[in-house]
């Protein structure tokens, strides 16, 4: 954990903890926002690490072993960054933006970007947008401290959110949206 958050002193807090990780594609989204509200006690947009990511990326897709119990240390010589949010219900959060294949930058919008202590602490709220990757495949790892948020299996493949435009309208149903969804209604309902 003090690897992977270029030794904070808020890594020990995360110990036993949950770890929920999401790969996004190269042609997917590629910012990142606040998953909960709080305050940013610590930033560090330039963790400074390898740039060409895994040698065996759809290997790390495949082995079905991305979820419960992965080891995270992998991550820890990639280019990333990283913040803690100190939140009212949930403790701190970790969230770790990894560049993975071909990533040359993890940027952080300019109120995230280096903050060192709790005296510079920036108020963000749930959907504030962090930062942004430039170019192919990358990962956010979200990090929770022990018994303040269970873990969860999602079946690899599986959608976990829709960025929507202004009107439901402007979102086009695509033919792999729809599969996705039915897909998704057919698992909930087992």
């Amino acid at each position: 954990m003090k690897e992977l958050l270029n030794n904070s002193s808020y890594a020990d807090r995360f110990l036993g903890g949950t770890a929920v990780s999401c790969i996004l594609m190269p042609d997917t989204y590629h910012y990142y926002h606040a998953p909960v509200s709080g305050k940013v006690v610590e930033s560090n947009e330039d963790v400074a690490g390898e740039y060409f990511g895994i040698n065996n990326f759809p290997g790390l897709l495949n082995d079905d072993n991305v979820g419960y119990g992965y080891s995270y240390s992998v991550f820890e010589h990639f280019r990333r960054g990283y913040l803690v949010i100190e939140t009212a219900n949930y403790g701190c959060v970790g969230m770790i933006p990894v560049g993975l294949n071909t990533i040359a930058s993890v940027i952080f919008e300019e109120p995230f970007k280096n903050i060192t202590d709790a005296s510079s602490s920036v108020e963000v709220k749930k959907g504030d947008r962090i930062g942004c990757f430039k170019y192919g495949g990358s990962l956010n790892i979200l990090l929770f401290e022990k018994d303040r948020f269970p873990s969860l299996n999602i079946m690899q493949g599986q959608q976990i959110g829709l960025l929507m435009g202004e009107s439901e309208s402007e979102v086009k149903l695509t033919r792999t949206r729809l599969n996705r969804f039915l897909n998704r209604i057919a698992y909930l309902a087992k």
